[in-house]
C-alpha cells in the first residue's frame, strides 16, 4: 500500500523558500524545477513564499506549513554572521538570507521537519552558531567539490551514529556534489553524519530536532541510493506533523 494512503490522503505542505533574483527594474523570484518536483514525487505539496518578513505573513505561512525545504543556490551566506570578514568569492544575497533565517528559526522552534540542500545546509549551520570555510579552492588537500549537480562525483562515508545511517543502512554511497563553500566549525547541538574523502562534512543533523537534516550534495537530483531514503523519511515526518495539528 502507498505510504500516503495508509496515512493521509492530505498532501503535507512544504514551504519553499526561492531565489532572489535582482534586475534592473524587474526583480523575480525562481525556484529550479527539480526541487519542486522532487516534493511533489515524495507525496508532498510544495508552496514557494513571498520574501515578506511582517509577522502576520510569517505567522500565517507557518501556521499551514508542515515542512521547511531550504535550497542551494550561487550565493553566499554573509560572514557576518559568523564574525568573519568576506573572503569568499560568491556573491551575497542578503535578502534571502533575511528571509532563510527567519523560516528556519521560527521552523526549527514549532519542530518542523526541515530539510535543508547544499547552502540550505550551510544556513542551519550558520544559524545555529556555526561557521563555513568560505572557498575551498584556497586550500590546498580539497577534491573538488563543483564538477556538476548532475553526475556522481565523490564517494561519503556516513557514521554509523546517526539518523542518516538509520534512515539508509548505508555506510557509504557516492553522491554529486557542487560546492565552492563547505561546513568549518559546526553549530550548536549539530553533529557530522557523513564526510567526503578529504574531510568535508557533507551531511548534518540536529541532535536532538525530530528531523533537521542538511545535505552538501543535491539529492533533488534522485542520483543516488540515498537520495531516495532522504526524500521518503522527510515526507514521512511531514506527514506525522499534518495528522497531529
Amino acid at each position: 500500500m502507498n505510504m500516503l494512503e495508509k496515512i493521509s490522503p492530505k498532501r503535507p505542505i512544504v514551504l519553499v523558500i526561492p531565489d532572489f533574483l535582482k534586475e534592473e527594474n524587474r526583480n523575480s523570484f525562481m525556484t529550479r524545477c527539480r526541487y519542486v518536483e522532487s516534493c511533489t514525487q515524495s507525496g508532498l505539496l510544495p508552496i514557494t513564499i513571498a520574501y515578506d518578513l511582517q509577522q502576520e505573513i510569517v505567522s500565517q505561512y507557518l501556521e499551514m506549513a508542515d515542512g521547511l525545504l531550504i535550497l542551494g543556490g550561487g550565493f553566499a551566506i554573509d560572514p557576518k554572521y559568523f564574525n568573519q570578514p568576506n573572503t569568499g568569492k560568491l556573491p551575497l544575497n542578503p535578502e534571502r538570507t533575511a528571509v532563510e533565517m527567519t523560516y528556519f528559526k521560527e521552523s526549527f522552534k514549532k519542530k518542523l521537519p526541515i530539510l535543508g540542500i547544499c547552502g540550505g545546509m550551510q544556513l542551519i549551520n550558520v544559524a545555529l552558531g556555526g561557521s563555513l570555510i568560505q572557498h575551498l579552492p584556497d586550500h590546498e588537500g580539497y577534491l573538488n567539490h563543483s564538477p556538476s549537480p548532475i553526475h556522481k562525483a565523490h564517494e561519503i562515508k556516513i557514521t554509523s551514529e546517526s539518523l542518516l545511517f538509520e534512515m539508509t543502512q548505508l555506510k557509504q554511497d557516492i553522491t554529486n556534489s557542487s560546492h565552492v563553500q563547505a561546513v568549518d566549525q559546526l553549530g550548536e547541538r549539530l553533529r557530522a553524519s557523513a564526510f567526503a574523502p578529504d574531510g568535508v562534512i557533507e551531511a548534518i543533523e540536529h541532535k536532538e530536532h525530530p528531523f533537521c537534516l542538511g545535505t552538501q550534495w543535491h539529492p533533488e537530483f534522485w542520483g543516488s541510493k540515498i537520495d531516495f531514503a532522504i526524500w521518503n523519511r522527510f515526507s514521512e515526518e511531514c506527514q506525522k506533523h499534518l495528522l497531529n495539528k
